[in-house]
Formats: C-alpha cells, structure tokens, sequence
C-alpha cells in the first residue's frame, strides 16, 4: 500500500486542524512503514498507542472548537469520533489478542486510509465551512 500524502484538497480551512491532520498522517504512514520493514511488535503497538493518543488529543481540540462556536452537527461529529476510537481499540486489541498477526495491522491500514479521507473530505470540511460562513479565520489552537 502506498503512503497517505496529504494535500490541499485535504485541507479544512483551518490550520490548527490541518497540522493536526498532517501529523496523524504521519503517525499512520509510520505504521505502514513499519508493517513494510517488518519492526519488532512492540515498536506496532506502540505506534498503535500513539495513533490513538493523537487521535484523541486532536478530536478533543477539534469538539472544543465547534463546542465554542455552536456547530450545529457537533454531536453527530463526536459519534464519529468515538466510533473510530472505538475501532481503532479494537484492532489492536485483535493485533495483540492474535500474536501480534500481521494481517490484522494490514486490514487496518484500509481501514485508516478510507476513514480519515472520508472523514475530513465529507464531516471536517462541513465545519470548515461552517467556521468560515460565519466569519471565524482560526490560525492556532
């Protein structure tokens, strides 16, 4: 599997979230990498750990800021988080449950790519959108 690239269409107009976004693609693409060149199953999971940590960090940061500006979908947003929490918990709780299996990691990597494209394509930029129509330029968290 290719690298996750990140790009301009990826963007929500906001460069706090954006960073965030370059980042857990990072985390992720070091995972890839690690599944490629064969790491040691503990340096997987514990970039599985950090994916999660991060993950939480910037959806916090995230729910903070459309809490501060009553975004209308919030809550609908938030499910989606918790949901990939959820999943991404219970892969590498399959992962370490298995022996550390490989092919459990390899389903992931689909998994990643598909949910954060869909994610922030279809549900960041609605908050992107939404920031922006009421005049909110945010540069920093």
């Amino acid at each position: 599997m290719n690298s996750f690239k990140w790009n301009d269409k990826s963007s929500v107009g906001i460069e706090a979230m954006d960073n965030d976004h370059k980042e857990l693609f990072d985390i992720i693409n070091s995972l890839y990498v690690g599944i490629n060149q064969g790491f040691q199953y503990a340096k997987l999971d514990e970039i599985l750990l950090e994916l999660l940590r991060y993950s939480r960090y910037h959806f916090e940061a995230e729910e903070s800021l459309m809490r501060k500006y009553n975004y209308p979908e919030l809550q609908k947003h938030i499910d989606s988080h918790v949901k990939y929490v959820e999943k991404i918990g219970e892969i590498r709780k399959r992962f370490t449950d298995t022996d550390n299996d490989l092919v459990v990691l390899m389903k992931m990597q689909e998994f990643l790519r598909e949910w954060w494209i869909n994610h922030i394509e279809s549900t960041d930029k609605k908050y992107g959108e939404y920031l922006a129509s009421i005049g909110v330029k945010y540069k920093v968290h």
